[in-house]
C-alpha cells in the first residue's frame, strides 16, 4: 500500500494493553535516537539547509519517514537516510506535493530529494502530471460502475429467461472491460476478470443463469478490492453508494418492464 493511501485509510483498530506499552517504548526510543542523532547531523551538513543553504530553523529529516517503502529500523535512522532542511524546506518536501513526488520518482536517496526540492519547474511538470493520473482514476471508478450496470442486466435478463439479451449484456461487458483495463494499474486483476469473462458457457442453457450471476458476484468482488486499495476511504463509500443506487434503480425497471 502506497503512502497517499495510507494518509487517508480507515481509523486503525483499538490498540491491546501490550500493544500500547510496545508503542509506547518505540516513541521513547526514537526520541533517544533524534536527540542523539541530530547535533551528528548538523554537524555533518555544517548547520545549514542542504537545499537552499539557509541557516535559519534548521530541522532533522528522514528521508523514508512514511514514505511507504519497507525499510529496516536500522536503515530508517541510520546517517545516510538523515538530513538537515530549513522549515520552508521542511514543510514543502513534507507537503501533500512533496508525498506524491516522491512516490512518482522513487526517492530513495537524499541526493535525489535534495535535487527534487531545488528544481521547481520540474517538480511543478510532475505535479500536474500527478492530477491528470488523478483524473485517470476518477475514470476508472465511472468505468466500473458502467461495468457493473451491463452486468446486473446481464444477469436479470438471465434471470427473466431471455438468454440472447444476458448473450448481448454479456458482450457488451467485455467490451467494457477491454476499455477499463487499460487503465487498472494490476495485472493480477486484468488476468482474473479475463479469465471469468472467458469462462462463461454460452451454449449450457440449464446453468446459464447461475453461471452469469457467479459472474457478476465474482468480477464485483475483484474490482471492489483494488478500488478499496487504490482509493481513499470517503471515496470508496461514494462509490459504494453510487452502486446500491443503481442496483435499485435497476431491479425498478425490471419489476416494471421497462428494462432495456
Amino acid at each position: 500500500m502506497n503512502y497517499w493511501n495510507k494518509l487517508e485509510r480507515k481509523k486503525n483498530p483499538p490498540k491491546s494493553d501490550e500493544l500500547r506499552k510496545l508503542c509506547k517504548k518505540k516513541r521513547n526510543i526514537e526520541s533517544r535516537l533524534h536527540q542523539i542523532l541530530r547535533p551528528v547531523i548538523f554537524e555533518r551538513d555544517g548547520y545549514k539547509c542542504r537545499a537552499c543553504g539557509s541557516t535559519d530553523n534548521i530541522e532533522l529529516v528522514r528521508l523514508h519517514a512514511g514514505i511507504g517503502r519497507a525499510v529496516s529500523y536500522e536503515e530508517l535512522w541510520s546517517e545516510e537516510n538523515l538530513f538537515t532542511l530549513c522549515k520552508r524546506c521542511h514543510k514543502f518536501f513534507d507537503s501533500l506535493r512533496g508525498c506524491i513526488l516522491r512516490n512518482i520518482f522513487r526517492v530513495w536517496t537524499v541526493e535525489t530529494a535534495i535535487l527534487l526540492i531545488r528544481n521547481k519547474e520540474e517538480f511543478d511538470a510532475n505535479y500536474r502530471k500527478w492530477f491528470q493520473h488523478l483524473n485517470t482514476r476518477e475514470m476508472t471508478l465511472r468505468d466500473s460502475l458502467t461495468l457493473f450496470k451491463v452486468l446486473r442486466k446481464a444477469s436479470i435478463f438471465g434471470k427473466q429467461g431471455d438468454y440472447k439479451k444476458s448473450r448481448f449484456y454479456l458482450g457488451l461487458a467485455k467490451r467494457e472491460w477491454d476499455f477499463l483495463s487499460k487503465k487498472v494499474f494490476s495485472w493480477h486483476l486484468y488476468v482474473k476478470i479475463n479469465g471469468l469473462l472467458n469462462r462463461v458457457n454460452y451454449t449450457d442453457s440449464e446453468n446459464f443463469e447461475k453461471s452469469v450471476k457467479r459472474l457478476e458476484t465474482e468480477v464485483r468482488k475483484a474490482i471492489m478490492e483494488y478500488i478499496n486499495e487504490s482509493f481513499p476511504y470517503y471515496t470508496v463509500n461514494e462509490f459504494k453508494k453510487k452502486v446500491i443506487e443503481q442496483d435499485n434503480l435497476l431491479e425498478k425497471k425490471a419489476l416494471s418492464g421497462k428494462l432495456r
